[in-house]
């Protein structure tokens, strides 16, 4: 057996381990398993195959799909032919799919069914291509399914009977990383084999260890931990296909997984989604999850993690009970999270590595795990910092048995990485401290050189900003101006920003908080100028910020060209896929039928509701409607906030469709309509200071806030409900509102607390405070929506502001469909009110004018409205009014 040999190292394995358990899978409720004699069993018949489709030494064949067991079976059947694998990423457009083909001339592919349509069409394009294999169990019958084609080999052919050399090529991966542009990186058996012998020695890991495969196997941090890493030690390793929560923990409680890789951003949201359900649980539970996380700090590294782990048990037991390790790559773990995650009892690694070293040629011991390094480098490798700064960072170069050949058919390319005493130069900014542990900077390419000379590293200032509970995700990159490179950056703000602000909104509180942010900071690390996003940061597989698509996104916003069309071949197949299938059709004819005005073509799985496609949240409120009764299921209203594009919608259809009948079914938006609302105890609402001493303080009031009215003759015996609608340009529109109402009108109207609404001044809303309704979400538009009911439906009167939150200008905005709804639904009488002058800054005479009651019966009846106008037709038609008074 020869040690830098990745196939001998697999093959010791196999036999040693024979008996033991290799790898799960989920499939239709019941787990279906392979031993390591399984494996192998598998691993001879399909070479026996290949080996007759003339797989062999200098051939390529590509694999590509979900993670799955045949998926790991396939990758190493071509590599024991003798040919090369090459691993595809399954997300990318379908033209850099056939860019990989047509380089690689890829023989034979193996993909799930997905990709079947894409691979036949290639196929007729490129003769070199002669093999289709689905990774799937059921076929059409013109290409085989995996289980049905490996039947008919020959399970007695040793598939291990093939001598390989350490410096043989066995894997081709494909990366772009965050420069975008794609090169092949030669990975030889020599490389695969420093991780399984020195690197799960270091972490304390071995053949008693189940590890969960979550993370893609197409990429080297997943394929160097989970298969082999994982593979030559012993382990078993259970396999999930898609990177979704419920599927993880179901993967990490059913099986009692020991070790989890994971990116960075997984390890955020499992720690995010603790620390809101204990938040959930009230103050108290709050204060003792505090006070044990104090405890865990001050006496858990005397007491150890076992202490930690009974202090901690019930978040353990969430996680399966088992889980003790938690190996985090491909990009660097906030201090937050790993501190966060060790006072708990989970003990966390991180290691550094790229494609070119076949993922962690650094790993942390686990014994000695330090904070804001990935370790030293693995035996057999070394690490040399070239031309440091004063600081000690300089570029990372690597030299030994983890660094790859070269890239596939670039001999140029290659030599510009590779110098000739083999030191590859990475391209990452880094130092080592006395004990040889490294410390990342971030790309040398993307360190921002300011004027003065002062250098800027991006990962640093990501790091720091995202502390902010404001800021769900940044991107900080250089910007060259005429005077020199900025420091910028795009900023996707928290999600309850995102769901009660408008873009403008939220980019003023970031501007904010990054002024908060930067008071800490010399002047040369701030950020000089940002936009903002509601959409994802796009990232590599390894959730690495592409940083050149970021300064698109930030030239484009800055150009105002306000194009935020997607082509179809920026498009995944996945995506392309799902563009095709029965619930995004319906979807997108729910688009289409609650706003017409939506061009169909502009619609994709990336389309953002509310900033692409404009649908308010009552728009969001109908298209669940609509859908729920177009495929018989109902959609739970907490699911609500978590819909934000159409792809979100898909999914949610995927898990939920069910065989209820269309009778059956009442729609999101009819089941607010139907509830009887009892939301609102209005008998027991105090009367406030202001309806006991209306004469004087509105004398105050008119005084202090120039307030007058006009138009109230119609308010004085009102035989119905009514709706002020208002612009609204001011924080005391509501109270100028109220304030001008005859008592007996003002008594029993109602405005409903929102986000907007808390931050309204004191004075003079202390008068108003009977007249404030709040709601247990505030600013949740189900429950807004529910309130607003609540308040008509019990005869009271409502004050709604349909163009949103304060505006600036004298223009009136455009109006939510909400107040079409209303006025629709309740057969509320809505009076216009405009007020005037609609400047923000308080000055000047302000006039309430109240217009004359407008019906929606009466709109039908008298021929303004046609019968089956919608409730944007409803929302325009009072907009007109507002304007016109």
């Amino acid at each position: 057996m020869n040690n830098l040999v990745y196939t001998d190292m697999l093959y010791k394995s196999l036999t040693t381990n024979a008996n033991r358990p290799a790898l799960h899978i989920k499939r239709e409720g019941r787990y279906q398993s392979w031993t390591y004699s399984d494996f192998h069993r598998d691993l001879n018949r399909l070479c026996y195959l290949l080996k007759k489709q003339g797989v062999k030494k200098g051939v390529n064949a590509l694999v590509i799909g979900e993670n799955s067991p045949e998926w790991i079976i396939a990758y190493h059947g071509i590599i024991l032919s003798g040919g090369c694998t090459v691993p595809v990423d399954p997300n990318i457009p379908p033209s850099e799919i056939e860019s990989i083909l047509s380089i690689t001339e890829a023989k034979v592919v193996f993909c799930s069914p997905v990709y079947l349509s894409l691979f036949r069409m290639l196929k007729e394009k490129y003769h070199h291509l002669e093999k289709i294999i689905l990774l799937d169990s059921k076929s059409d019958g013109k290409e085989p399914a995996f289980d049905q084609y490996i039947k008919s080999g020959n399970e007695e052919k040793e598939a291990f009977s093939h001598s390989f050399q350490p410096d043989d090529p066995m894997v081709i991966i494909f990366t772009s990383g965050t420069t975008g542009k794609a090169k092949g990186v030669v990975l030889t058996q020599k490389n695969f084999t420093a991780i399984g012998r020195y690197g799960i020695p270091r972490m304390k890991a071995n053949a008693e260890d189940t590890m969960c495969a979550v993370l893609p196997l197409h990429h080297v941090f997943g394929s160097a931990a989970c298969i082999a890493a994982a593979l030559t030690s012993g382990m078993d390793v259970v396999l999930v296909p898609f990177v979704k929560g419920p599927l993880i923990l179901e993967a990490l409680r059913d099986k009692q997984v020991t070790i989890l890789p994971a990116v960075p951003k997984m390890i955020t949201l499992f720690y995010e989604s603790i620390m809101h359900n204990v938040k959930k649980k009230g103050p108290f539970v709050k204060s003792v999850f505090t006070g044990m996380k104090t405890l865990s700090a001050t006496a858990g590294d005397t007491l150890g993690d076992s202490f930690r782990r009974s202090l901690f048990s019930s978040v353990h037991k969430g996680f399966g009970g088992k889980l003790r390790l938690i190996i985090s790559g491909g990009a660097a773990l906030n201090k937050k999270y790993w501190t966060g995650f060790r006072l708990m009892g989970f003990n966390i690694l991180e290691g550094y590595g790229l494609t070119e070293t076949y993922g962690p040629i650094t790993v942390c011991p686990a014994d000695n795990p330090k904070l804001g390094f990935v370790g030293p480098a693995l035996p057999e490798n070394e690490i040399k910092i070239d031309n440091p700064d004063e600081s000690g960072v300089g570029e990372v170069l690597l030299r030994g048995s983890c660094v790859f050949k070269g890239y596939y058919k670039n001999d140029e390319l290659t030599s510009e990485v590779i110098d000739t005493e083999g030191w590859f130069h990475t391209g990452d900014l880094g130092k080592l401290d006395k004990d040889g542990f490294l410390q990342i900077n971030g790309r040398k390419k993307d360190m921002i050189v300011l004027d003065s000379g002062k250098n800027v590293y991006p990962d640093e200032l990501e790091d720091f900003y995202s502390t902010s509970p404001l800021i769900e995700e940044i991107g900080v990159f250089g910007v060259n101006q005429s005077d020199g490179e900025i420091v910028a950056a795009t900023i996707v703000p928290c999600k309850e920003i995102r769901k009660n602000n408008s873009v403008q909104q939220s980019t003023d509180l970031i501007y904010n908080e990054l002024i908060r942010l930067g008071k800490t900071l010399p002047v040369y690390r701030r950020i000089t100028d940002f936009v903002t996003v509601y959409t994802p940061l796009p990232r590599t597989t390894t959730r690495k910020l592409k940083k050149n698509e970021l300064r698109k996104i930030y030239n484009s916003i800055k150009r105002k060209s306000g194009n935020r069309l997607i082509g179809e071949d920026q498009l995944s197949v996945i995506e392309m896929a799902l563009m095709d299938t029965e619930e995004y059709r319906g979807i997108l004819h729910g688009v289409t039928t609650v706003s017409p005005r939506i061009d169909p073509q502009i619609i994709n799985p990336r389309s953002h509701l509310e900033i692409d496609l404009g649908l308010d949240s009552l728009k969001r409120i109908e298209l669940l409607s609509h859908i729920e009764q177009h495929f018989s299921l109902t959609v739970p209203e907490d699911t609500f906030d978590k819909m934000e594009t159409v792809g979100d919608l898909v999914t949610l259809l995927r898990e939920r469709k069910s065989n209820t009948s269309v009778e059956n079914v009442l729609g999101l938006k009819e089941r607010i309509l139907a509830d009887s609302l009892h939301i609102i105890d209005f008998t027991d609402r105090k009367v406030s200071l202001l309806n006991k001493a209306a004469p004087i303080l509105n004398k105050v009031a008119t005084s202090m806030y120039s307030a007058k009215s006009s138009g109230l003759k119609s308010l004085n015996q009102p035989d119905r409900p009514f709706i002020f609608a208002s612009n609204h340009n001011h924080s005391l529109d509501a109270f100028w509102i109220l304030n001008s109402l005859p008592n007996t009108v003002r008594e029993n109207t109602f405005f409903i607390e929102d986000k907007e609404t808390r931050n309204y001044p004191q004075f003079p809303y202390m008068f108003h405070k009977s007249n404030m309704i709040k709601v247990e979400k505030c600013g949740d538009p189900i429950e807004m929506l529910k309130a607003y009911l609540a308040v008509i439906r019990n005869n009271k009167h409502l004050i709604v502001f349909p163009e949103g939150p304060v505006g600036s200008g004298s223009n009136i905005r455009q109006f939510k469909s909400g107040i079409g709804l209303l006025a629709r639904e309740t057969g509320a009488s809505i009076i216009p009110v405009k007020i005037s002058p609609a400047g923000k800054s308080g000055s000047g005479t302000r006039t309430v004018t109240f217009g004359a009651p407008v019906r929606y019966y009466d709109l039908i009846k008298n021929g303004t409205l046609h019968e089956n106008c919608s409730v944007d037709d409803i929302s325009d038609h009072i907009r007109t009014i507002i304007t016109t008074m």
